[in-house]
C-alpha cells in the first residue's frame, strides 16, 4: 500500500513516532507542509494515529531513503549535526572577515564580440541516497559526481561543437546555488563534515577543469539557499 506514496511521504511516514513540529524541524520544511504530507498518506488508505499531538503508524517496515531509527536518537543527531553546523559556520566567518577579497590578477579581461558560459549548480543534495519502490538504487553520492562532471562534460562538448562555427568562447561563470549536501543521512553515519568536503573536492574538480580551458573564469554563489533557511543559528552573510 505504501507504493503509492512520494519518496518524501515515506520518509514522513518512517520518521514516526513524532509530532509534526519534530517532523518539520529535522526535516528543514514547514508544518503545512507536513500536514500535506499526513494527509496524502491517510488518502492513500495507511493508518495513521494521533495522540496527544504525536503521530505513529504500526504498519510493517518501509524501505525507504532513511533507514528506521530509534526517534530520541534522530532527535539527538539532528541537535548535534546542527550546533556543529553552525559552529562551522562561525568558524567560516570568522576565516571569511580576516581575509582579504579573492579577486582574479587584472579582473575579466573578456572581449565584447566574444561568448561566455554559465553553469549553475543547485540542488546536487549530495551525500542523500535513494531507493525506489522496488528498492532499487536512485541516487548516492557516486551518481551525483556522475551528474555534476556530465555537466562540465556538455559544456566542453558545447564549445568544441561551436568552435566550428566561428564562435569564440573566452569566459566561464560557474554559479553555486542552494541545496548542495543534504543532512539527511547523518542517519547512516555520515557526518556532515564529510557530505561538505565531498562536494568541496567535487566542485574545485570543475573549477580547475574550467579554469584551465578558459582564460577568464569566475566562481559566483547565492547568498541564501535556493529553499527555505538555514537551522544554524547566527547565520552571517
Amino acid at each position: 500500500m505504501t507504493e503509492s506514496l512520494t519518496t518524501q511521504q515515506r520518509n514522513v511516514l518512517e520518521y514516526l513516532p513524532a509530532t509534526v513540529e519534530e517532523v518539520a524541524t529535522d526535516f528543514g520544511v514547514t508544518t503545512s507542509t507536513i500536514r500535506d504530507h499526513l494527509s496524502s498518506i491517510r488518502s492513500a488508505g495507511i493508518s495513521v494515529s494521533n495522540e496527544n499531538g504525536v503521530y505513529s503508524y504500526n504498519g510493517d517496515h518501509i524501505s525507504t531513503s532513511m533507514p528506521q531509527a530509534n526517534h530520541a536518537s534522530k532527535a539527538a543527531q539532528s541537535k548535534a549535526a546542527n550546533n556543529h553546523l553552525a559552529e562551522l559556520n562561525d568558524r567560516l566567518a570568522k576565516l571569511l572577515n580576516n581575509s582579504a577579497p579573492a579577486v582574479a590578477d587584472g579582473g575579466l579581461q573578456c572581449k565584447e564580440s566574444n561568448e561566455d558560459v554559465v553553469i549553475h549548480r543547485s540542488d546536487d543534495h549530495i551525500g542523500n541516497i535513494v531507493y525506489d519502490e522496488f528498492g532499487n538504487l536512485c541516487f548516492d553520492n557516486e551518481i551525483a559526481a556522475e551528474r555534476i562532471r556530465s555537466v562540465t562534460d556538455s559544456v566542453m562538448n558545447l564549445i568544441d561543437r561551436e568552435g566550428g562555427a566561428e564562435r569564440e568562447y573566452d569566459t566561464a561563470h560557474l554559479l553555486l546555488g542552494g541545496d548542495t549536501v543534504t543532512g539527511e543521512q547523518i542517519y547512516n553515519h555520515q557526518t556532515p563534515d564529510e557530505q561538505i568536503d565531498l562536494a568541496a573536492d567535487l566542485y574545485f574538480e570543475q573549477i580547475e577543469r574550467l579554469a584551465a580551458r578558459f582564460p577568464d573564469f569566475q566562481v559566483l554563489s547565492t547568498k541564501y539557499p535556493n529553499q527555505g533557511s538555514s537551522k544554524a543559528k547566527n547565520r552571517n552573510s
